[in-house]
């Protein structure tokens, strides 16, 4: 699962001289005259030359230079499959050679990128130049790539969701140094089993917003781990890999491509985007973590700014500060999918402590395009309620991926406390959801 044939691959290797990647030369036939008879001898030559030269490779090879020729396919696409779009390629061999950089040429530093002032890193009199410069260019204005880039910058949205790549652990959820996480970034120890080899690798998702699902801790495949950070013209995720076959910084060993470290399972020539292999939520189980606040524990619960909450007694008290504006809300992401049709129900226990009517919204929705999947119920809680049961049904419209549980609570003024507990969210196949999906137990 995951290998694709090796057989065109280039070879990444510890040396340029004989092991760079396919050189850039274009297909050219050559047709039988005599003149090219009469050729013959200095073509063999040349012919002989280029052995040698594969000899003495090989030979490199042998003496202990262990270059890297086993490309298994392990990382799925980061981000939704609107995103393809790649702006700047990591600087490694793989890259000089799809871009057609000459050899002898790393790529161009940052500001030395546009076509007339980086003509020396790409730029082949046997090729006409417009062919040239596409190719190194990839149809952008610059070269796409840059010197000492150590990552995949893909082009996105502000906001766009994150993805992990693969299983993993969590070892590093660090807030970028504006408001809005210019330079956030999560790193994660992923694996997986390939053929029975176990490959081990550290991967870096940077310009994230300072808002991070989960920040500790296992992750799955298609879970969501971030948001893309707004840098404005430059909005992108940098996605980086190390650690893969031994590789450290400044080793560079994350090259784009279908048959390199992307997976490319129905074979389109574009990766497969995580969230389209996320499990599929278990029928008849409670899908939340501490959906019952026995633990006290509010770690897997995210507290958006407007919301106070804590735990006392096993039950949460959740009330919104005075003079909160826009949304907020306490929620809890959920790293499952729901196919289309899928029917689900939400349950959970409200009370209302204070002396005026609270509303609590309860929402279950996608993570992945709200536009495309969101269930809500406001429910009104009269002064000095004790806990009843509420349900919110309803069916996934689409395909949803990492379900995202909301309760915000209002009005803003600052006045304690709904109260909270026994909180489920359950897919229950067969289910028939009446008309009414918002209910109150008898």
């Amino acid at each position: 699962m995951h290998r694709k044939p090796n057989c065109d691959q280039p070879v990444v290797s510890a040396t340029r001289l004989c092991c760079h990647p396919a050189p850039k030369i274009r297909d050219r036939a050559i047709s039988t005259n005599p003149s090219l008879i009469a050729r013959l001898p200095a073509i063999s030559f040349v012919l002989s030359i280029v052995f040698l030269l594969a000899a003495l490779c090989l030979t490199f090879r042998a003496a202990g230079a262990q270059p890297v020729q086993n490309y298994v396919n392990i990382n799925y696409w980061p981000l939704d499959e609107k995103y393809p779009f790649v702006i700047a390629y990591p600087d490694s061999a793989w890259t000089w050679s799809f871009l057609g950089i000459n050899e002898g040429q790393t790529c161009p530093p940052y500001r030395m990128r546009l076509r007339e002032n980086s003509q020396k890193y790409w730029r082949d009199p046997i090729i006409p130049e417009e062919e040239d410069w596409l190719q190194a260019s990839q149809g952008r204005e610059f070269v796409r790539c840059y010197l000492n880039h150590r990552g995949t910058d893909v082009a996105t949205q502000p906001g766009a969701p994150v993805y992990a790549v693969a299983d993993g652990v969590v070892h590093l959820a660090a807030e970028g140094d504006d408001e809005e996480g210019a330079n956030g970034q999560v790193v994660i120890a992923h694996h997986r089993i390939v053929d029975g080899v176990d490959y081990n690798w550290e991967a870096r998702y940077l310009h994230l917003r300072n808002f991070f699902p989960v920040k500790s801790g296992p992750v799955r495949e298609g879970q969501l781990i971030g948001y893309v950070a707004d840098r404005k013209s430059n909005t992108h995720l940098h996605f980086g890999v190390e650690g893969l076959w031994d590789c450290w910084s400044p080793c560079i060993l994350n090259p784009y491509g279908p048959v390199y470290l992307w997976i490319d399972d129905d074979f389109n020539r574009y990766p497969d985007p995580a969230p389209s292999v996320l499990a599929h939520a278990p029928e008849r189980e409670n899908l939340l973590l501490n959906g019952g606040l026995g633990t006290g524990d509010l770690s897997p619960w995210l507290t958006l700014q407007g919301t106070e909450a804590i735990i006392d007694k096993g039950v949460l008290h959740l009330h919104r500060t005075s003079g909160s504006a826009g949304w907020t809300a306490l929620e809890q992401y959920i790293p499952y999918a729901l196919d289309a049709g899928s029917p689900f129900e939400v349950s959970l226990n409200l009370g209302n402590t204070s002396d005026v009517t609270k509303y609590v919204d309860v929402s279950l929705r996608s993570a992945q395009d709200p536009t495309i999947g969101y269930t809500r119920c406001a429910f009104a809680l009269q002064p000095d309620t004790s806990l009843t049961t509420y349900f919110l049904r309803g069916m996934a419209g689409y395909r949803w991926t990492n379900l995202i549980l909301a309760i915000s609570v209002s009005p803003a003024d600052g006045k304690p406390a709904v109260l909270v507990d026994d909180l489920s969210v359950v897919y229950k196949p067969g289910m028939k959801i009446g008309p009414e999906g918002c209910s109150k137990a008898p």
